[in-house]
Formats: structure tokens, C-alpha cells, sequence
């Protein structure tokens, strides 16, 4: 029997469409997938090591910052103590205690100018303008400071308080970079010069207390 034109057509259409309806883009069984998951926590995994390390690359930074403040603050406060402490001190216990403390702060300033060479190829014309002006002036007022109980008659006594608030500040700043570093070096410098620094913080506290 022959087929029309139109009947053929149909059969045509009839063999090739589709038996079932048509598959669909299965978002949920492609995200519950093995690979999927594998995949998301490889990209977690990544962003994490990539924030973990910027954030111990930031907290090296300013460690480092931190010790090159360090370093001039020791160095503007030895001279001071040498300087101008040691020539006004009328009481002979607070020049003996000055004199170690100088001997203190130019110790750790010696081994740390050392360090920061080695780490860092520090030297003292690339220090951050910011912080030498900044450790200027903050030893500029401390001077006047003195300066203004010296003119008053009473240098011993503000030297006492000032000093001990020095020290206890730089045992702050020690501290505080400690908490930012890894280096065992510097590590071994810090604590043996907060341990020095307590030390002499005593003598300082039991004079003024006497």
C-alpha cells in the first residue's frame, strides 16, 4: 500500500522524536557529586592558605616595624640617660641605677642593630620617616620634661617616675613583638632584655618606695 506524502512525513517525525521527555540540567545531582565537593574544598582550602598568609606576612611586617622603633627608641634613650641623666642625678644610687640601665638598653640595642642587619639589611638611613620623627619628638618631650623638673629642683624625683614609666613601656613594646615573630634570635634578645629591664624596674620601684 503506498503512503502519501503527508502520511510519510508523519512516520518520519514518529521514529525520530524523542520517546521520553526531554533530560534537563540536573544542578543538584552535579553539586552532590563526589568531584563537586572535592573541587569547593580545594577552592575553601585555598582561600584560607591565601588569608592565612597574608595575614602572618602582615604581622611579620609590622614585627618588623616594630623592632626598627625599637632600635631608635633605645638608641635616643641611651644618649639621653648618658647625656643628660647622668650629668643632673644628684642622689649617687639613681646614677649607679642609670648607668646599668644605659648598659641594659645599649646591650639589646646592640644585638638588635645586629639582627636587623642580618634579616633585613637594616641600617639606620632606611628607617620609615614616620617613625624617626615620631621617636623624636617622644624623646624631645621627655627631655623637657626633665629639663622642666631640673629648673624646679626636683630631677631626682621625676627622673624616678619618668624612667620607670620608660621601662615599663619598652617592656611593652618587647612584648608586643614577641607576639608578632618566629625568630629565635630575636626571640632570645627580647626576653633577656625584658628579663633585664624587671630587674632593674625593681631597683627603681624600691628606691622610690623608700
Amino acid at each position: 500500500m503506498l503512503m502519501d506524502g503527508q502520511d510519510y512525513l508523519d512516520q518520519i517525525s514518529a521514529t525520530t522524536a524523542p520517546s521520553g521527555p526531554a533530560s534537563k540540567f540536573d544542578l543538584k545531582n552535579i553539586m552532590s557529586s563526589k568531584l563537586f565537593r572535592i573541587i569547593g574544598a580545594s577552592v575553601i582550602l585555598l582561600i584560607l592558605l591565601i588569608i592565612v598568609g597574608n595575614i602572618l606576612s602582615s604581622a611579620a611586617n609590622k614585627g618588623r616595624n616594630l623592632a626598627e622603633q625599637l632600635e631608635v627608641r633605645l638608641t635616643n634613650l641611651t644618649a639621653m640617660l648618658d647625656e643628660d641623666c647622668n650629668t643632673y642625678l644628684k642622689d649617687a644610687n639613681l646614677r649607679s641605677y642609670n648607668s646599668s640601665l644605659s648598659g641594659i638598653l645599649k646591650n639589646t640595642d646592640t644585638q638588635l642593630t645586629e639582627y636587623l642587619t642580618e634579616a633585613y639589611d637594616f641600617t639606620t638611613k632606611n628607617i620609615p620617616a614616620g617613625i624617626q620623627e615620631e621617636e623624636t619628638d617622644y624623646i624631645e618631650a621627655l627631655k623637657a620634661e626633665l629639663e622642666e623638673a631640673r629648673l624646679n629642683g626636683l630631677y631626682d624625683r621625676t627622673y624616678i617616675n619618668s624612667i620607670s614609666t620608660e621601662i615599663n613601656l619598652i617592656i611593652a613594646l618587647e612584648e608586643n613583638i614577641l607576639e608578632r615573630i618566629s625568630s629565635e634570635k630575636l626571640i632570645d634578645i627580647l626576653e633577656q632584655s625584658i628579663s633585664s629591664l624587671t630587674s632593674i624596674l625593681e631597683s627603681y620601684e624600691n628606691f622610690n618606695n623608700s
